[in-house]
């Protein structure tokens, strides 16, 4: 009898070791978050992959996003706005009156660190990586 139940405290024991092994890779549970969740924070640049160059020629460069939870937004030259997720996009809106004021971006997230941009249209960029700091 008592075999049989130690065998079932290891089993349970075993298996309860596995799942925290297991959701403690998953980065403080950002398994479950939405997109909205994943891009609050602050992103910055890591590397630019130019369509037009080869990647010996690939550059690095400065920029970066600051996303809120209220959905408001600023970029790495002190510009607002707003932003949201629409159709899978990522839409940010600027309130600067100088400039044109809404870009759509298609968005992939790498991992909950890293993610990837695409201008749509593009503008000579096929991509960038940003990492969150």
């Amino acid at each position: 009898m008592f075999e049989s139940m130690k065998k079932q405290i290891i089993g349970t024991g075993a298996i309860a070791l596995f799942i925290c092994i297991v959701l403690s890779g998953c980065e403080g549970s950002q398994l479950f978050w939405t997109d909205e969740e994943k891009f609050i924070g602050i992103w910055t640049t890591e590397q630019v992959f130019p369509e037009y160059l080869p990647p010996q020629h690939y550059v690095n460069y400065s920029e970066g996003y600051e996303f809120d939870q209220s959905g408001k937004v600023r970029n790495h030259y002190g510009l607002n706005g707003t932003w949201e997720i629409k159709d899978g996009k990522l839409i940010i809106i600027y309130d600067d009156p100088y400039i044109n004021g809404t870009y759509i971006y298609e968005y992939h997230f790498l991992n909950s660190h890293k993610m990837t941009l695409l201008k749509i249209p593009s503008d000579n960029r096929s991509s960038v990586i940003y990492k969150r700091t």
